[in-house]
């Protein structure tokens, strides 16, 4: 998959991120894509995507709970639309209970979630 390809290329880069906005500049210029961007609706509010792509986006979450950016996924999915949302989370560190959590809930709720570890530099896909 291209997605983990190029994550696993820029993972050093960010090892050195201080914050999410920097993970989204890094990750939308590896992919040629565009960070930040809004989508239009008439029914429902306007909607912020952290990475736009062609063919699909990514809701970024630094070192935050197991638990963020479902919601923002859901969303994206259901009421706009987008079947290929993805939801990253990048870690510094994580343990099992927090893996296990992010796994069980990604296939319940039918999302795609990755993992990027950056102590161990593991990409972990979870569907």
């Amino acid at each position: 998959d291209i997605l983990i390809k190029r994550l696993s290329e820029v993972i050093n880069v960010l090892t050195e991120c201080k914050n999410e906005r920097e993970i989204q500049n890094v990750i939308s210029w590896k992919l040629n894509c565009d960070p930040r961007q809004y989508i239009p609706s008439e029914n429902y509010p306007n909607l912020e995507i952290d990475i736009l792509c062609k063919d699909f986006t990514i809701e970024v979450k630094f070192n935050r709970d197991f638990y963020e950016g479902l919601g923002q996924v859901l969303a994206q999915k259901l009421l706009y639309g987008i079947d290929n949302a993805f939801l990253l989370h990048v870690r510094h560190h994580v343990d099992e209970k927090y893996i296990r959590a992010l796994k069980d809930i990604s296939r319940r709720i039918g999302i795609t979630t990755i993992l990027v570890r950056l102590d161990t530099k593991e990409i972990l896909v979870m569907k």
